[in-house]
């Protein structure tokens, strides 16, 4: 379900995602399992082109996957601030939320938080995971409303820190 006014930088509406995918020798895989996805996202305007982003996005997994397909946590997207894959398990729980703000021509700001958990080993407990940051954006191109990204993104334990720089959204 897609009812974002924008795909690239959207200022209004919801992007709702679900997959059923899996692996069985009948799939000539030599692996046996299935994984849920459901991401989540609601967009909301306010003020003079104010937006307040908001994401739940869940991974869950089912019997033997191989260790590259389990969901993770860090990098770019999900949990700035980790190094990419920091954390990975075969499940996953995470909220990120985003303030996008006009700050003058091009250039607009942002500020996040997000807390996520991967889980699902025998005897281990959830662990949640916070993180924040900043950024900045620079408009390259105004009628598709696309963005340059620069983050930066803070962990919970010293060296859990990272700039990123990359096109798009986060979410």
């Amino acid at each position: 379900f897609d009812s974002r006014d924008n795909q690239f930088f959207p200022h209004e509406g919801w992007y709702v995602e679900t997959t059923l995918t899996g692996e069985h020798p009948l799939t000539l895989s030599a692996f046996r399992y299935l994984r849920f996805l459901m991401d989540a996202s609601r967009y909301q305007a306010f003020g003079n082109r104010w937006v307040l982003a908001t994401q739940f996005y869940a991974q869950f997994t089912a019997g033997r996957a191989p260790f590259f397909q389990l969901p993770s946590l860090g990098g770019s997207r999900r949990l700035r601030g980790y190094p990419d894959f920091k954390y990975r398990d075969r499940h996953l729980l995470l909220l990120q939320t985003e303030l996008r703000f006009p700050i003058v021509w091009r250039f607009k700001g942002v500020v996040f938080a997000a807390a996520g958990s991967v889980f699902g080993t025998p005897g281990e407990r959830m662990h949640w995971r916070p993180n924040g940051g900043v950024g900045l954006r620079v408009e390259f191109d105004r009628k598709q409303r696309q963005h340059l990204r620069m983050d930066y993104g803070w962990g919970e334990f010293p060296g859990n820190s990272g700039f990123y720089l990359t096109f798009g959204e986060a979410f």
